[in-house]
């Protein structure tokens, strides 16, 4: 009886749901006001949930980009040093350079490493407003597929430029400035709560430490491109000068040795042929030609040799004209060679951001600052402010000499076309043509015509002081000399052999004629 009377009691408990009810209504409101309050949950988190989505693909594209952009760097380094393959870095990053030399694949990197550097530094807001730039990128003049200069319209190149830095910084390249996406994102965010009640306090909270976020990270990247103009790029410069410019001159030099030799192999065949037919004639000449009954014979035969003799010296004087067309073209094309690489190779230098161009961090603490540091930077910021360069004083690099080591083209047999003659006209008409002096009505004679000067040097390179500057300048200078002494040396050896060639062929006519004119006397 008393477990019955326990045993309803218990029921009537269970059936009687209305605390609990109550109970669990308000569990659920406060669980429903909590995540309203702290964001938490499937429906009031995705606001977060999506803004901090977007963030982290904004940082992620920043760390990568800042990764590609040092692995860049070392890819330079890598080649200049020679531990890297020719022709497999350009076409990592879109450029189709195969069929150039090393020279035009470490400027094209040169180039690549200057137009990310600046691509990247604008998406950073990273240069400062009050020091000015020379070049806010590499003019579209230098170019990356070819060595020349090119249009500045050019769609390939401009092309080609879009594709490498592609590969290299991702799509922020393409894309606003990094703390304009950062203020995308908050927009994004705050849109979702478009009511009379506002924000909520864990959205703003959220917001401030994504600000604060983007801030330490762009500060730290900012600091890493700082270094990397500062002290990563500016250690490759000696490596790059003596890459770009001495390359010049070993690729003509091999170039001209390879032409100057297929040439010479061609005139030497000729002469062997030449030689080996000589001798079939002076076998020829027999005692028995001293017969008058063989007159005709010996005839022929003088005829042959003769024919033979012409022959040769007719391939001389064209291997002659033939080797001097190929040093004057080899010397043409290397002095344009030299002069486009030292001025695009200067244009790139100057292109690249320097330290003081990028806004100081304010992550950076110093120490101790010394009075000489203080000063400088003092003077600097004064500089700044009159709108003048802070760092580097302006230069004018001389030109290439363009007027040294000529190839005499009448030695060489290179036809040189010959200036208009005018044609001598009568007394009378020059009576005619030249007014009396002091006669009314008289015209002024017009003055004569002016030969246009000689250019004896390239155009000066306007550009700055530094020792950078100074290494590519002693470079290019060193590529020049290098090649003029090669060049002098292999004019003057060939013109020897070539000499020799005809002396050698003057001796052995002249003992062909004393051999036929025995043979005719020993006859009478």
């Amino acid at each position: 009886e008393i477990l019955g009377q326990t045993a309803n009691q218990v029921e009537g408990v269970t059936n009687d749901r209305g605390p609990l009810q109550k109970f669990e209504e308000g569990s659920a409101q406060a669980i429903e006001d909590l995540s309203r309050r702290c964001g938490l949950g499937r429906k009031y988190g995705a606001a977060r949930r999506n803004a901090q989505e977007a963030i982290r693909t904004v940082f992620s594209q920043l760390q990568s980009a800042s990764g590609e952009l040092h692995k860049l760097v070392a890819v330079m380094q890598a080649r200049v040093s020679g531990r890297e393959a020719a022709g497999r870095v350009p076409r990592e990053y879109g450029a189709n350079l195969r069929r150039l030399g090393r020279s035009m694949e470490l400027r094209s990197l040169f180039l690549l490493t200057a137009e990310a550097v600046n691509v990247f530094g604008e998406f950073l807001t990273a240069f400062r407003d009050d020091v000015p730039r020379p070049y806010t990128r590499p003019p579209r003049t230098v170019g990356l597929l070819q060595e020349g200069a090119c249009d500045e319209n050019d769609e390939e190149e401009e092309q080609a430029r879009k594709e490498a830095v592609f590969r290299v910084l991702g799509p922020i390249g393409e894309t606003v400035a990094f703390k304009d996406q950062v203020t995308e994102v908050e927009k994004m965010a705050k849109k979702e709560y478009p009511g009379k009640e506002g924000i909520p306090d864990f959205m703003v909270t959220f917001l401030e430490g994504m600000h604060e976020s983007a801030r330490r990270l762009q500060d730290e990247i900012v600091l890493e491109l700082r270094k990397l103009v500062d002290k990563a790029i500016p250690d490759q410069h000696s490596s790059i000068a003596e890459g770009v410019l001495k390359d010049i001159f070993l690729v003509e030099k091999g170039l001209l040795e390879q032409e100057v030799q297929r040439q010479w192999n061609e005139l030497k065949s000729e002469v062997d042929r030449s030689e080996a037919l000589r001798k079939k004639h002076e076998t020829r000449l027999t005692p028995a030609l001293a017969n008058p009954n063989r007159r005709g014979d010996l005839e022929k035969l003088k005829a042959e040799e003769a024919q033979r003799a012409a022959a040769l010296v007719k391939a001389l004087e064209d291997a002659m004209q033939k080797l001097g067309t190929t040093f004057i073209e080899s010397r043409e094309r290397f002095l344009k060679r030299l002069v486009r690489g030292f001025e695009s190779t200067i244009v790139i230098l100057d292109s690249i951001p320097r330290a003081t161009h990028i806004q100081s961090t304010d992550d950076v603490a110093v120490s101790r600052v010394s009075i000489k540091r203080r000063m400088r930077k003092s003077a600097q910021a004064v500089l700044a402010a009159a709108g003048t360069s802070s760092e580097l004083p302006a230069r004018a690099w001389d030109g290439v000499p363009l007027q040294e080591f000529l190839v005499d083209k009448k030695e060489w047999g290179v036809l040189v076309p010959e200036e208009p003659k005018e044609e001598a006209a009568s007394p009378k008409a020059k009576a005619k043509a030249k007014p009396a002096a002091g006669r009314k009505g008289g015209k002024t004679p017009e003055p004569a015509e002016t030969k246009p000067q000689i250019v004896t040097h390239s155009k000066p390179v306007q550009s700055y002081r530094s020792e950078a500057h100074k290494l590519f300048f002693a470079a290019r200078n060193d590529a020049y000399q290098l090649f003029r002494a090669f060049f002098e040396d292999k004019v003057q050896s060939t013109k020897e052999a070539c000499l020799k060639i005809r002396s050698s062929e003057k001796i052995k006519s002249m003992s062909w004629e004393s051999m036929v004119n025995q043979l005719l006397q020993g006859g009478e």
